[in-house]
């Protein structure tokens, strides 16, 4: 599963067009030897949800489902939370701000 996530985060073209792996960035992150992860990339071709075309210098795939964004984990997911936070934050200070009755306002016209 750890996989799928990596393949999907590190390599976004892969459901529409082959993507050469990086097969060594691969293995560490997962912590699959390269053995191992040609396996899985020969049973994803073998189950048809990809298609591999494996080279002795490069391996690539392209997966044959559809990108389900929902589903996909972001890199800046976090980022949009933070950024929709502040923005909320910043529009309920202007609330209070122009709901002060205390403070004396330029008038707008």
């Amino acid at each position: 599963m750890r996989l799928f996530f990596y393949l999907a985060r590190t390599y976004p073209l892969i459901y529409s067009q082959p993507v050469v792996l990086d097969t060594a960035k691969i293995t560490e992150y997962t912590d699959l030897n390269y053995y191992q992860l040609i396996d899985y990339l020969e049973q994803i071709d073998r189950d048809g949800m990809g298609v591999l075309k494996n080279e002795q210098s490069d391996v690539q795939i392209t997966f044959n489902l559809p990108r389900d964004d929902d589903r996909t984990i972001n890199s800046i997911g976090k980022n949009i939370k933070e950024y929709n936070h502040t923005k909320l934050a910043l529009q309920q200070e202007v609330y209070r701000y122009l709901n002060n009755e205390k403070m004396s306002k330029p008038a707008i016209t």
